[in-house]
């Protein structure tokens, strides 16, 4: 069952130029969903002020102390872990007995922590952009749900009418 499209895409549209075109119902429609699609935008942001960017921090500080992880972040987060884990290895390899590797192999060693070094850095950098967009994404699936109801209400109340 497809739902119909709305007007806006169905009926032509016009142009106006320099003003000497008069305003047809639909443009006065128009205007009016516009102004009240501003008022709605307005008292968003007096509903979300400053709480919004607060969740995001709340969201992110729950992730980095090993709370609800974002979907893919798992998988970032073993690799990490791994990574860590070997980095510590090699570390502790050196330490302990530092006439033990020959030259050749320190230089492997230290090549090796360089490299896990700079993935770790590109997998946390990752791992934050994913789990800013997720917050994000959550964030406007709740205003849209909300939109979309109390527009669903009101087209069943005029429909009712």
């Amino acid at each position: 069952q497809q739902k119909p499209k709305p007007d806006l895409l169905v009926k032509p549209t016009y142009a106006v130029i320099n003003g000497d075109f008069g305003e047809d119902e639909e443009v006065v429609n128009l205007k009016k969903e516009n102004q009240k699609l501003k008022i709605q935008v307005q008292n968003l942001k007096k509903r979300y002020n400053g709480e919004f960017e607060q969740s995001i921090w709340k969201e992110m500080q729950a992730l980095k102390d090993g709370g609800r992880p974002v979907s893919g972040v798992n998988d970032i987060r073993k690799e990490r872990e791994q990574l860590k884990e070997e980095n510590a290895r090699l570390k502790q390899i050196i330490e302990e007995d530092p006439r033990a590797p020959s030259m050749g192999n320190i230089k492997h060693l230290k090549q090796k922590l360089f490299y896990l070094e700079k993935n770790l850095a590109q997998l946390e950098k990752e791992r934050s952009e994913l789990t800013i967009r997720a917050t994000m994404a959550e964030e406007e699936k709740k205003t849209t749900q909300e939109h979309f109801e109390k527009a669903t209400l009101q087209y069943q109340k005029k429909i009712a009418e």
